[in-house]
């Protein structure tokens, strides 16, 4: 399974998912291999969770459509569902075991963000497929997958609003917006860490929208290696031509994220293939004693739909507190 994150905002949305494949047949399996964040052109973002033989067959069938008319049938309930229950039935529902659902955000055009701005709406969809249920959220956040036991988490520290409060006294909305995406991926991640759970894992891919623009993260950031959080070690999550790696740069380790609908990533699903330095000695490579007692994240870059990296300079941006 998986965690997949929306947090949307009306003037612009985040994105947040894991990368964890995982299968429990013939025996427990963690691959941290998979892509699950996916750009609709320059309309908005799709993640997945669930089977993947049948969710291959959505996703066939969500591609398909979105080639024809675009993405924005997404945000209609009658539609959706007619697509991508028809993509379902196609698929292996009966072999597939856990629930499909999707989270769509997209640029709506012919909605203002608020009335007295030109700007466009951001909207986002949440599509559960058996049984079917749609949902459209105009301000608001929604978890799925395996992962979706932190929601409540989220709501009693109250983090949908600590995220558009966090760094708003920037001048500049996109560079807000990307400290914003910042602390909700180092947010749920902390909250994952606190009551782990298997199928959850790997570097967590971050992306936002804002009204005129589609954007992928690459970062970098300090995961702590032990219980006390006294020494940790560095890894990054890079985009490059469109594609996702995992990087631990300290001992050149690096694994690209596959795309379940078009590569074959249960292949040798055999052995594991985590992504984690959790639980590296402190002689280990690249470990190290903190030497302040917060937790760090480096943006390294934004990038467009077509893999493009912005003209952003890597740097350190986000300083987040024990306490937070």
């Amino acid at each position: 399974m998986t965690i997949i994150a929306g947090f949307n905002y009306t003037l612009f949305s985040i994105l947040v998912t894991d990368s964890r494949l995982s299968v429990s047949k013939p025996r427990p399996v963690a691959r941290d291999v998979c892509q699950k964040v996916f750009p609709l052109g320059e309309a908005g973002l799709i993640a997945w969770s669930g089977g993947l033989l049948t969710g291959r067959s959505v996703m066939s069938k969500l591609v398909e459509r979105h080639r024809a008319d675009g993405p924005w049938w997404l945000l209609d309930s009658d539609e959706a569902q007619r697509t991508l229950v028809d993509g379902y039935q196609r698929g292996e529902p009966k072999f597939d075991g856990p629930q499909i659902s999707f989270v769509v955000q997209l640029i709506n055009p012919w909605a203002k963000s608020f009335e007295d701005e030109d700007w466009p709406r951001v909207d986002m969809a949440v599509v559960d497929i058996d049984p079917f249920q749609h949902e459209v959220i105009h301000m608001g956040a929604r978890i799925r997958g395996s992962g979706g036991y932190v929601a409540p988490r989220l709501d009693e520290e109250g983090f949908f609003g600590k995220i558009v409060n966090f760094s708003s006294a920037w001048p500049n909305l996109e560079l807000a917006v990307i400290n914003k995406a910042m602390f909700a991926q180092f947010a749920l991640e902390e909250l994952v860490r606190e009551r782990p759970e298997s199928t959850v894992g790997g570097l967590y891919q971050v992306a936002y929208i804002l009204p005129d623009r589609v954007r992928v993260l690459s970062y970098e950031r300090w995961i702590p290696c032990n219980a006390d959080r006294s020494y940790g070690s560095f890894v990054r999550l890079v985009v490059e031509h469109g594609q996702w790696f995992q990087e631990h740069p300290a001992t050149q380790r690096r694994s690209r994220l596959r795309n379940p609908f078009i590569e074959a990533v249960e292949e040798d699903f055999g052995q594991d293939l985590v992504f984690d330095v959790a639980n590296l000695p402190l002689d280990s490579p690249g470990v190290e004693r903190r030497k302040q007692p917060q937790q760090i994240v480096h943006f390294l870059s934004a990038h467009g739909v077509a893999g493009a990296p912005e003209t952003f300079e890597p740097q350190e941006y986000i300083t987040v507190e024990e306490d937070q």
